[in-house]
């Protein structure tokens, strides 16, 4: 009898009241699970695994009280029930869906020779074989979508009938699979660190089970379905391979390809040169060129690095490999390396590449406007405007109002309004300009000339302050009363000076507008207030933004 992990049991059951237990074996050792078996003479042909692996076992009981196990099948298979038809058993099986595998039990150990497959059936489910009887050329197989054993059925059960025919192997001769390599082929060659494919087609009676790849006498994989392949990586050296496929059939019979030997080439250091510039070509300091090079190598750049002298200046990881050099002004020459790195930290450097760096010109600046000797007066607004110029290009334009810097700017048009403040004779301008290799030259100076204020002329004073109460330079004023309006300009500390002439006493309403660093336009409007002249009045602007100013008026009085 068949007793899953105890194995098979040998009893007497003369008589039926009082059974006697006479032998056991195991089928498999702890592995052991016999789900059924059929007797023949002194044999037991039992199916083992069920739901495990296990396979046809052969037990011999010739002498009760030592049953012993005589053949066996491969352990590819999940038996729960065998039939017996001439040399033939036929299956049930856990593993096989909807279908019977055949086997060969006249040999030792049992040969596994065919399977007889339902499943190409258009109403054939997942079914688990429980049960299998084999009469006249036909094969009954029950199957259970849920159970495992033929006992105990859910009823979620089929039965599924076949018809075969047994073609016996000629002197019980095993037919093993064929093997044949079909990648790499004889000769090829591969440099190290890189993958080569591994690839194989195998056939067989019934089922190849197997293709292992074995790279010099070592199993580097083991591909369980068709297509058979592999990618194996090359590791570093240069011995030559030898690649060898092996199949298996479900049998346990085994074939061997033919082996093929592939060449092992090192792996070189890459290569790089600089395209530009070239040696001995002329750069100009301070203005931009860009140096590019190549690199190759044959897996893999992984990163280029540029040298001007022992400095690095750049370093690129992926192509196009360049970078922009900007001489400096206190050089003559340069010398120029570019190093590559492949993956595997082998480095090649190129050749260096020498070019000669021309000093620049400074940049040459004046004063447009005004003029050496204009006269202004005091509150005036003034234009000044500058014009520079540079063989590379200029950097920064600062203007300076009595050595005193009231704006810097980057680009054109260089020109900025100042307001003429009180107290001085003259006023003294120098415009400065940088070029883009820090080269500074200054214009000539000029002088203005601030004349006296006429008698019975009143200024109106005040000051714009931003948001945060800071003084804002450049903002346009605007006045306006009954003798017009009149407008202005805020100077470095946010201060203006109006002046206007008027015999009586009238309102003035003042306002305000300058945009932010932020690029905001702001506005904002004093209160109005009644100004005389040679009267002191202080007011407070506010409008749309928390812009206040204060303001005054005061009569202008002549010098001396």
């Amino acid at each position: 009898m068949a007793a899953e992990s105890a194995g098979i049991h040998v009893v007497d059951v003369s008589d039926p009241a009082s059974p006697v237990l006479l032998g056991s074996t195991p089928t498999r050792g702890a592995s052991s699970n016999a789900a059924d078996l059929l007797v023949r003479g002194s044999r037991a042909y039992v199916a083992d695994g069920a739901f495990n692996l296990g396979g046809a076992k052969v037990i011999d009981f010739s002498d009760p009280s030592t049953p012993f196990v005589v053949g066996e099948s491969s352990n590819a298979f999940g038996l729960s029930s065998l039939d017996l038809d001439g040399a033939f058993a036929l299956g049930a099986d856990y593993f096989y869906v909807n279908a019977v595998p055949i086997f060969n039990v006249e040999v030792e150990p049992p040969l596994f020779n065919s399977v007889l497959d339902f499943r190409a059936l258009p109403d054939a489910r997942d079914d688990n074989g429980m049960g299998v009887v084999a009469r006249d050329g036909l094969v009954y197989l029950a199957g259970d979508r849920r159970n495992v054993y033929r006992f105990g059925a859910a009823g979620d059960s089929a039965l599924y009938i076949g018809r075969y025919v047994l073609l016996e192997e000629i002197n019980n001769v095993p037919r093993p699979p064929s093997v044949v390599l079909t990648s790499p082929v004889e000769g090829a060659s591969i440099r190290e660190r890189r993958t080569l494919s591994l690839r194989a087609d195998a056939t067989d009676d019934v089922r190849v089970d197997s293709v292992r790849f074995l790279v010099n006498g070592q199993v580097v994989a083991t591909d369980f379905d068709a297509p058979f392949g592999h990618d194996f990586l090359v590791s570093e050296g240069v011995s030559p391979l030898t690649i060898v496929a092996e199949a298996d059939d479900l049998a346990g019979n085994r074939a061997t390809s033919e082996p093929v030997v592939v060449t092992v080439l090192p792996d070189g250091a890459p290569v790089v040169r600089i395209l530009a510039p070239v040696s001995g070509a002329v750069l100009r300091a301070g203005r931009t060129r860009q140096v590019t090079a190549h690199a190759s190598d044959d897996v893999q750049v992984v990163r280029v690095d540029f040298f001007v002298g022992d400095v690095l200046a750049a370093s690129r990881t992926a192509p196009p490999y360049r970078f922009n050099l900007v001489p400096s002004i206190e050089v003559t020459s340069l010398s120029l390396t570019a190093v590559a790195r492949d993956d595997a930290g082998q480095t090649a450097t190129s050749e260096a590449v020498v070019v000669q760096v021309e000093p620049t010109e400074p940049p040459i600046v004046r004063i447009l406007e005004p003029h050496d000797g204009d006269r202004v007066s005091a509150g005036d607004s003034v234009r000044f405007v500058v014009g520079a110029t540079d063989d590379v290009a200029i950097s920064q334009v600062r203007y300076l109002v009595d050595g005193v810097a009231v704006e810097t700017h980057c680009c054109e048009p260089f020109e900025v309004t100042f307001q003429v403040g009180s107290g001085a004779t003259e006023v003294r301008l120098v415009a400065e300009a940088t070029d883009s290799s820090g080269q500074t030259r200054r214009s000539a100076e000029v002088v203005l000339t601030v004349i006296g204020e006429p008698t019975g002329e009143n200024v109106l004073e005040g000051r714009v302050l931003d948001d945060e109460g800071a003084p804002v330079a450049g903002a346009e004023v605007e006045c306006r009363a009954s003798f017009g309006v009149l407008f202005g300009l805020t100077g470095p500390a946010g201060t203006f000076r109006i002046p206007y002439q008027s015999a009586s006493a009238v309102p003035v309403l003042c306002l305000a507008r300058f945009t932010t660093s932020a690029g905001e336009l702001r506005r904002a409007i004093s209160w109005p207030r009644e100004v005389a002249p040679r009267a002191l009045r202080r007011w407070v602007i506010s409008g749309p933004s928390p812009l206040c100013c204060m303001a005054r008026t005061r009569p202008r009085l002549p010098r001396g």
